[in-house]
This record gives structure tokens, C-alpha cells and sequence, in this order.
């Protein structure tokens, strides 16, 4: 239950963070996230490892977001 809510947060968050980025930087934001689906793809079925990389995601993601707010009003 717990990862289903992450996983939704977290693609939620990624969703909106490359429609609001600019074009170079959602190459980027796409490349990360490649790179951090490898990561998750890598804990199998440990839980606590997927727990835990849904929580590093999302403080990224949450990190992006913050910099485009910064850079506001839109």
C-alpha cells in the first residue's frame, strides 16, 4: 500500500516536473529518471530497498519543483 502511494507520488511529481521544465533541462530530468528506474529495478522484491528508493526519488523530484517555483510566477 505504502509503495502504491509512493509510486503514485512520485510519478505524479515527475509527470508535472518535465511538463514545467524547460526542454533542455527535461532531457535531463528523462535521463535521471532512466537511471534511477534501474536503481529501483535493482531492489527486486526488498521492499525496504524499493521504499527507500521512492523516498530518494521524490526528495529529488520535490527538489525540482522547489527550483521552478523559485523561478516563478509563471
Amino acid at each position: 500500500y505504502a509503495l502504491g502511494q509512493a509510486e503514485a507520488r512520485m510519478a505524479t511529481l515527475f509527470s508535472i516536473a518535465t511538463s514545467l521544465v524547460a526542454m533542455g533541462q527535461r532531457g535531463d530530468l528523462m535521463d535521471s529518471q532512466h537511471e534511477w528506474l534501474m536503481t529501483r529495478d535493482a531492489c527486486h522484491a526488498d521492499t525496504a530497498c524499493l521504499a527507500n528508493a521512492y523516498k530518494l526519488r521524490i526528495e529529488q523530484l520535490n527538489a525540482v519543483m522547489k527550483d521552478i517555483a523559485s523561478r516563478g510566477p509563471f
